[in-house]
């Protein structure tokens, strides 16, 4: 599977940044150091279990991505059953998921 390096789908780092984001919502800053100062406040905020948890999504994200030929896929995407090569493929990224979690 080729995994296009700008796929919102499968970096996990686009659903940090929104939290981060989220979190930050209607809060107004003086200048560019107050700014930085939040960023690295919500950074740091950051749970290892928050991270674990799209990493525990990254299964159904990859069958999704799979599902669209590549293409941006939605979280609603129905999951069809994948062939021979993608099983492989899935699977491959399931147990890098899955140590990944464990440590």
């Amino acid at each position: 599977m080729n995994w296009p390096s700008r796929s919102p789908d499968l970096n996990i780092i686009e659903d940090v940044w929104n939290e981060m984001k989220w979190k930050m919502r209607g809060k107004n800053f003086d200048n560019k150091n107050d700014l930085w100062k939040e960023v690295r406040k919500q950074w740091l905020q950051i749970s290892p279990d928050f991270i674990n948890s799209l990493y525990a999504k990254l299964p159904d994200r990859i069958r999704a991505v799979l599902a669209t030929n590549g293409r941006h896929s939605s979280p609603s995407l129905k999951v069809r059953i994948l062939n021979t090569k993608e099983k492989k493929i899935f699977d491959k990224f399931q147990k890098i998921i899955q140590s990944r979690i464990s440590q």
